[in-house]
């Protein structure tokens, strides 16, 4: 009977550590860099950035990330001098290439552009990811850098969903060192967000065991990169950013509850605001209605001086 035990509580061990590990390694997204360029449902997106530099000026970019690694971006400067700068940032298993729209709207409106790779995406290195934590130490050398550029002057974030993540844990828990952010379809919680994720993505594993499986890769990522997915948390920093945030998403999103966009915007004081469309997929409030998503961020700057 004893050796029986043992050998049950062998397998579950067995099969807890595998579960945990497999699940970390979803998370971590691993060397995710080197298949940049390799994914054919990518072309589309540099094909679109491409095509971008081929209209605007532009200069290829490399910033020492203060982990000790480089990230790559283009500046696209203003088509007439101007001290104002965007930088924009794409979400998970994305690249710069993904904000060519965003890149080309800011543009228009007046800004300089940053457009770069997040940590371990596209042409930047880093070989994981954090969904947030270290990405927001890297924004805060692009910070850096585009206040250089622009002696001082104006500095905005935009970010979209993973992106969006890192922009407001930038602004609340790193440094509050833009005039304005603008956060598209983010997460509230990262640890959320997995389990609904788990959810929706593994729906033939019993949601009885939905907690404990993202518990044990939790668990496996502190064991192998030391940092837990619970620290990837806006939520808890955007109650310290003073700037103004747009916050926008579209109200039929099925990758990240929209839920949390309306728990982040009731969470941060003001100045805020928030902008829905009634319809779009995660990350596609822009393309249901681009020159409606012009015009709220156009308001949002009028509205906080931003446009003088």
């Amino acid at each position: 009977m004893l050796i029986r035990l043992s050998i049950l509580v062998a397998i579950l061990l067995l099969i807890s550590c595998g579960t945990g590990y497999y699940f970390s390694d979803v998370i971590l997204l691993e060397n995710n860099a080197k298949n940049y360029g390799k994914n054919p449902e990518k072309q589309k997106a540099i094909e679109a950035f491409s095509s971008l530099r081929k209209e605007i000026k532009n200069e290829r970019i490399q910033i020492k990330s203060p982990l000790g690694y480089d990230l790559v971006g283009y500046y696209l400067p203003a088509e007439k001098p101007t001290n104002k700068t965007i930088i924009t940032l794409h979400g998970y298993m994305g690249s710069k290439d993904d904000q060519a729209k965003y890149a080309k709207m800011f543009h228009s409106i007046g800004y300089n552009v940053i457009a770069y790779d997040q940590r371990n995406h596209g042409e930047s290195s880093g070989t994981y990811t954090t969904y947030g934590i270290l990405e927001s130490k890297d924004l805060q050398a692009v910070v850096q850098y585009a206040k250089k550029r622009s002696h001082n002057g104006q500095i905005g974030i935009h970010g979209v969903s993973m992106g969006a993540a890192t922009t407001l844990i930038y602004a609340g828990n790193v440094k509050n060192g833009a005039d304005f952010y603008i956060a598209d379809c983010p997460y509230s919680n990262f640890l959320e967000e997995s389990k609904f994720r788990l959810k929706n993505d593994y729906t033939y594993i019993p949601s009885i065991l939905q907690g404990p499986i993202v518990f044990l890769g939790d668990t496996f990522l502190k064991l192998r990169k030391d940092y837990s997915i619970k620290d990837a948390s806006p939520i808890d920093s955007v109650q310290h950013i003073k700037a103004p945030v747009l916050f926008i998403n579209t109200k039929t999103d099925d990758y990240i509850p929209p839920q949390m966009t309306q728990e982040l915007y009731d969470k941060k004081k003001d100045p805020k605001s928030i902008y829905w469309t009634n319809t779009g997929k995660h990350g596609a409030a822009f393309d249901e209605d681009s020159s409606s998503y012009k015009e709220q961020v156009i308001k949002f700057l009028e509205q906080n001086k931003l446009l003088q």
